[in-house]
């Protein structure tokens, strides 16, 4: 019996009767990477009357978050309806880390499409994005909407690219409207960095070029 098919049965029996639910969480810890998805089920039964809550939603969030591309896709499910499950909630999502799964933003920035054909919305109290996959070539279309979707998440403070992204040097203004992107994370004081094996590259959100060396002092250089 694969959770996967019958997740959504899983749930509608778990905040239907307790004691299924007190079955259905057992089942699921013992399933390889079931310990979410019992979480999620746990969280069906909040408005039957019992102790419930989310705090441990809260600690989860509190560290990083993996979605990896060799997660089964149970896992990968999950993970994003906690993810979702926590912005609702106004949980603060310290940091997620996206590896191997080939992320690319919609037209409009408002998800990020994930190998498995899962896709990440748009996440109001998520503060740190990180992005790595090995060897792969991104386009100056591919970092705008990437952009855009760190610039919709209201909360996000840095965004990372890892060291082994071939990235464009510069992002030009007519790619996805860059300009409106860049101001809306500049306005915020985000930071963008680009991992290049031991150097790490700062975008400067008034050019779109990646810079090298503490982000302020070249910053306040071009300002001035």
């Amino acid at each position: 019996m694969d959770p996967n098919d019958l997740q959504y049965l899983f749930k509608f029996a778990c905040g239907l009767d307790p004691n299924a639910a007190s079955k259905v969480i057992q089942l699921l810890k013992r399933k390889e990477d079931g310990d979410r998805f019992a979480l999620l089920c746990a969280l069906e039964q909040r408005g039957n009357g019992n102790n419930i809550g989310l705090d441990e939603v809260r600690n989860l969030m509190s560290v990083r978050v993996d979605i990896n591309s060799w997660n089964s896709r149970l896992l990968q499910r999950t993970t994003v309806q906690l993810l979702e499950l926590a912005s609702g909630n106004g949980i603060p999502i310290a940091h997620v880390y996206i590896q191997g799964c080939s992320a690319v933003a919609d037209q409009s920035g408002s998800s990020l499409a994930l190998s498995s054909q899962l896709s990440l919305p748009i996440l109001s109290t998520l503060q740190r994005l990180e992005i790595g996959d090995n060897d792969r070539r991104m386009d100056n279309t591919e970092v705008g909407g990437i952009l855009s979707y760190t610039a919709q998440c209201t909360a996000v403070k840095v965004l990372e690219f890892g060291a082994y992204h071939v990235l464009p040097m510069q992002l030009p203004d007519q790619v996805q409207g860059a300009e409106p992107i860049l101001s809306t994370l500049r306005s915020r004081n985000v930071t963008v960095t680009w991992r290049v094996s031991f150097i790490t590259k700062y975008l400067n959100l008034f050019t779109g070029r990646w810079g090298i060396g503490d982000r302020s002092i070249w910053e306040r250089c071009l300002i001035s």
